[in-house]
């Protein structure tokens, strides 16, 4: 057996250097630039998808990142025309119990839960709501059985409390509707009347406080997802409504001016991570689309595993494409290359005597391309490879991110191919 000792040093020392060293590979690119066609050029473009939109409100909702209002949820849902027997069929098929909705006990945690007096209950939805006044709302009272004496002087002088006097009547299906007939009003109504009286006090709460009060009943984002289903909302509905129109318009603009570029390597397309990362929400809600501008061909694209430092890399949902280019890195600089962009929606390019070595990739001054408005993603090619990606123009220089290799995935790599070296080595 050998001995094993330099072995496994040697083995620890890779572990530990390749923690914090890229591998890089020098490449003298004074090669002729490639041929005057360059169809492993893409732009990208994007579809908003219909189907997300009610997660992505949702959790602006609930997570508070959108400016949104009572008001606004209450118009979404269209909770402001919602009538009983709706109201009944979706309670139901969200397993919630119905049976309170008319019973003393529901009543009881109405006025519980929206912190509401039972003589202003009473006040403004039957007096003000349904216009129930005299004989009428006596017999009312009478149907239910409550003292209309005690409760008199209840309402009058606060003593007793009324709702102790009203909750000492007598209270089910019988009396209900022989109280609905006395004031010549349907359960509807009545239900309606109710309605309205929660949702102006549900306007005067905060956004927040609403939530609350809706997650203390189990009310939760699932839940209002599963509301949405069974109420079969759709894109005009929230479109409906201001805020959410605003909402969904403003990604809709931030995608529209998203223009940038990329470029086709090895069935995958690649992209600079900080133009990414400035769409990286409004990818939320939307598909991404990789197109030729030669032909306008058109493929979806999803996120990769992460593999360079500076750059991300998507993989084309179809084979659509025949066209690549290679990914390379250089230690110097660069000289006989082509800078390809679009202009005017044509491919165009330029060349590009000198490209100077930065730490994490290159710098052509922005003269030299003749050039004002930089389109991100344009590639720095040399020899029919690509070495960078353009990110930016800064002070008079467009700055390219080259394609160095990260090391997190690098060693993702290494490390176990590492082991299993040194134990073969090892169990020599």
């Amino acid at each position: 057996m050998v001995n094993i000792l330099p072995v496994l040093l040697l083995c620890l020392l890779h572990q530990v250097q390749g923690q914090t060293h890229n591998t890089t590979t020098t490449t003298n690119a004074t090669t002729p630039a490639p041929e005057e066609t360059f169809e492993y050029l893409v732009k990208f473009v994007f579809g908003l998808e219909t189907e997300k939109i009610p997660g992505y409100l949702l959790d602006t909702i609930f997570n508070g990142s959108a400016n949104t209002t009572t008001e606004d949820m209450i118009a979404l849902y269209g909770l402001q025309n919602v009538n009983l027997s709706a109201t009944v069929e979706v309670l139901e098929r969200l397993r919630y119990d119905t049976s309170r909705i008319f019973s003393i006990d529901g009543l009881s945690v109405y006025l519980s839960q929206f912190r509401v007096g039972f003589k202003d209950f009473y006040n403004s939805v039957l007096m003000g709501n349904l216009g129930i006044t005299g004989l009428p709302l006596r017999n009312f009272l009478v149907a239910f059985g409550v003292r209309t004496g005690d409760f008199s002087d209840a309402m009058t002088f606060g003593e007793p409390d009324p709702w102790e006097v009203f909750k000492r009547g007598t209270f089910n299906e019988t009396t209900l509707e022989m109280a609905l007939g006395a004031i010549n009003r349907t359960r509807n109504e009545l239900f309606e009347a109710c309605r309205d009286h929660a949702l102006d006090i549900v306007r005067s709460k905060s956004r927040r406080e609403f939530l609350e009060i809706l997650k203390s009943h189990n009310f939760d984002r699932v839940e209002a997802k599963n509301l949405w289903d069974i109420m079969e909302l759709d894109v005009e509905n929230v479109e409906n409504v201001t805020a959410f129109k605003d909402l969904l318009d403003n990604i809709k603009l931030t995608l529209e001016n998203s223009t940038f570029l990329g470029v086709l390597t090895g069935k995958r397309v690649a992209v600079n991570k900080d133009v990414y990362s400035s769409i990286k929400e409004e990818l939320e809600l939307s598909k991404m689309y990789a197109q030729s501008p030669y032909d306008n061909t058109t493929v979806e694209v999803t996120i990769d595993k992460p593999h360079y430092k500076d750059i991300v890399t998507f993989s084309l949902e179809e084979d659509n494409f025949t066209t690549f280019i290679e990914a390379a890195t250089s230690d110097r600089n660069l000289d006989n290359c082509v800078f390809v962009t679009l202009e005017n929606e044509a491919v165009v390019h330029r060349q590009v005597e000198s490209a100077v070595k930065e730490e994490d990739g290159f710098e052509v001054e922005a003269g030299d391309l003749n050039i004002t408005d930089l389109m991100p993603g344009s590639p720095l090619v040399c020899g029919n490879k690509v070495y960078g990606l353009a990110k930016e123009i800064d002070d008079d220089r467009v700055i390219f991110d080259g394609f160095g290799i990260d090391s997190g995935s690098m060693m993702a790599v290494l490390n176990p191919v590492l082991v299993l070296v040194c134990l073969m080595v090892y169990l020599q």
